[in-house]
């Protein structure tokens, strides 16, 4: 099995866990496990909210190390999910690297069901609204807004706009 591939896989999943909102902790045990269930030594593993790197030594005694970089991060519990199936699959049966790409490229193609991510900041917004006091009217209000704001930052990503100036201008906007 070529390890070079398999190492780049390894590290695929982990940013597809960190793009899609895995905990920084899940990550890092993700790798570190995969890792060693290919006999894979020295692991070392040190995740942020949007970068990682790794270093391991290879059976024959080499070593290598990556870095993986995420630029934009939207939770999708549906591919933290599928991908968390996919390392327990690596970890118990160790599958070959055509198996693995070949669950990258599905899982590459979960996408959010968009109208629900809206609803869901739509009501967030609004019960939070009504629990911290509000009544009904403040709660359709905030619920409103919820919707709005999450639509502005919806709109601020797919013209590409960095998360910094993502965040002041949606800080703005509710303003």
């Amino acid at each position: 099995m070529n390890e070079q591939l398999l190492i780049k896989n390894i590290a695929e999943i982990g940013k597809l866990l960190l793009k899609n909102g895995a905990e920084i902790y899940r990550v890092e045990e993700s790798l570190e496990r995969m890792c060693q269930s290919y006999g894979f030594q020295d692991i070392g593993v040190f995740a942020l909210p949007t970068y990682f790197t790794m270093s391991v030594t290879f059976q024959d005694g080499t070593n290598t190390s990556l870095t993986k970089r995420t630029l934009q991060n939207r939770t999708n519990l549906d591919a933290v999910c599928a991908l968390n199936d996919l390392v327990r699959k690596i970890c118990n049966e160790t599958p070959t690297n055509d198996f693995i790409e070949q669950q990258i490229k599905a899982i590459n193609s979960l996408h959010p069901i968009m109208p629900l991510v809206f609803l869901g900041y739509g009501l967030g917004a609004g019960g939070y609204a009504i629990f911290f006091g509000g009544g009904l009217h403040e709660g359709i209000i905030a619920g409103i807004i919820g919707f709005l704001m999450y639509f502005f930052v919806w709109i601020n990503e797919i013209l590409g706009i960095n998360s910094l100036m993502r965040t002041t201008l949606t800080s703005m906007f509710l303003t």
